[in-house]
């Protein structure tokens, strides 16, 4: 069994094959769906869960190096946009244009929509390693 607080077995089995430098998006409820990524739909609910729940959770079992937000969030959705950096210090969060986000999000590998309701509370975030380079 594994330890830690993410249970969700085809999360977890996709996030084992993030390599290094692979994007990934966590998506509110209402972002466009990449075309090319896996795609898991954890929605259950009005934010359940939320993109900065998904994160933490994440983020105990996969390192990251990068991530670009929408630059909208800083107007629309401050609250988002702190805890989001809090969860991911060091790493600064990129900020682009909401246009830019969308089309960076067809990179990703994997695509994770959540309940989220919050404007703009989509992160796109690149796979690190878990060992010093």
């Amino acid at each position: 069994m594994l330890k830690g607080n993410l249970l969700h077995g085809e999360l977890m089995q996709a996030l084992s094959e993030i390599g290094h430098t692979h994007w990934l998006v966590l998506t509110d409820a209402g972002f466009p769906r990449p075309s090319r990524a896996q795609f898991i739909d954890l929605s259950i609910g009005v934010n359940l869960p939320t993109v900065p729940q998904l994160l933490r959770l994440i983020l105990e079992v996969c390192p990251m190096e990068a991530a670009i937000m929408s630059a909208d969030a800083h107007r629309v959705s401050p609250a988002f946009v702190e805890e989001a950096q809090a969860l991911l210090r060091p790493i600064t969060i990129e900020a682009v244009a909401h246009d830019r986000f969308k089309e960076l999000s067809q990179e990703a590998v994997l695509a994770v929509r959540t309940g989220d309701q919050h404007a703009y509370s989509n992160l796109l975030l690149r796979g690190g390693v878990s060992y010093p380079y």
